[in-house]
């Protein structure tokens, strides 16, 4: 099965407030980056040093928040307003740190954290287990025929997911109301009709269909309600690791990687009403979507530059 880790380094799913500017800025770093990743909405980014450090900056004031040792990390991620960033040691240790105050929640893992993402705000996925932050409790297990969930999803109002991995299904839940650390996780549905594994997850605005892809490189479109197949979209490229929803059009922003290597070869802008596909970025570059634009973020030695594009036209 296919195992994404970055070496020593945190793979970083977050999210949070928008920009406080709407047009490009440049930011100088005091070291150079050996690892970055950009907040969802583009207002956190997180630079490892070559000290082995875990930088958390203000996006676009530059302001450090605060300063970790990532030495003993492996795998970590950040929850969706950013308010908690979780890591994995190397002896399957959770470290959870809130990045307001110098509270910090540990607890001690049965197998190794292959993937990790928060789902929920203060709700954590390690592997296919849920977590309850703020009481370092196990909520429930996912289903999955082996050991992890590469991709989860929610719908706009919380209150149904999606779920897919190595075992190539994809499942859904409903969630129901009321607190995020009690809800049910209810199976529901699932689709057996991908070969090869899943990456890649995002609901369409709406919420009545779910965008899927993986190593075959395809966009699959599942019925959120039944989980049957609406529309297959043959994108041309080798894999697909993750999807998201561009406002509430509907273009998706694609990263596609070599299937082999799994490593990045870019972006790329799909209409999943139409089919059309466009590129967006290459490899060197960071693309998040914030404020109605999609913003790229490159990288040139100690300089890192944001700029903000348009929305295409359907």
């Amino acid at each position: 099965m296919r195992r994404l880790i970055f070496y020593a380094m945190l793979l970083l799913v977050l999210a949070g407030g928008e920009p406080v500017n709407n047009t490009s800025y440049k930011i100088t770093l005091s070291f150079t980056p050996i690892f970055k990743m950009i907040s969802a909405h583009g207002n956190v980014m997180v630079i490892v040093s070559k000290q082995i450090k875990i930088h958390i900056i203000a996006l676009p004031s530059g302001h450090e928040l605060r300063i970790l040792d990532a030495h003993r990390t492996v795998n970590g991620a950040f929850s969706p307003n950013g308010k908690w960033l979780a890591t994995a040691t190397r002896d399957s240790n959770m470290v959870v740190y809130s990045t307001t105050d110098s509270t910090t929640k540990k607890w001690k893992l049965k197998d190794y954290p292959w993937t990790m993402s928060f789902p929920l705000e203060n709700t954590l996925l390690v592997n296919h287990t849920l977590w309850d932050v703020n009481k370092a409790r196990l909520i429930t297990t996912l289903k999955t025929d082996f050991g992890e969930v590469n991709a989860i999803a929610l719908n706009a109002d919380g209150t149904q997911a999606a779920t897919g991995g190595g075992d190539t299904r994809v499942r859904l839940y409903d969630l129901g109301s009321g607190d995020q650390s009690s809800r049910e996780w209810k199976f529901t549905n699932q689709y057996n009709g991908l070969k090869l594994e899943v990456l890649g997850l995002a609901f369409t605005p709406d919420g009545s269909e779910i965008a899927v892809g993986g190593l075959d490189g395809h966009i699959t479109l599942l019925d959120a309600a039944t989980g049957k197949v609406l529309k297959t979209i043959q994108t041309g490229m080798t894999g697909i690791s993750s999807i998201e929803p561009v406002g509430k059009s509907h273009w998706m922003l694609v990263r596609y990687i070599n299937a082999r290597t799994d490593k990045q070869k870019g972006y790329r802008l799909v209409n999943i009403s139409t089919g059309k596909s466009r590129p967006f970025c290459d490899t060197n570059t960071i693309v998040r979507i914030s404020g109605g634009k999609i913003w790229s973020y490159s990288f040139k030695d100690d300089t890192m530059t944001a700029t903000p594009k348009a929305v295409p036209q359907e």
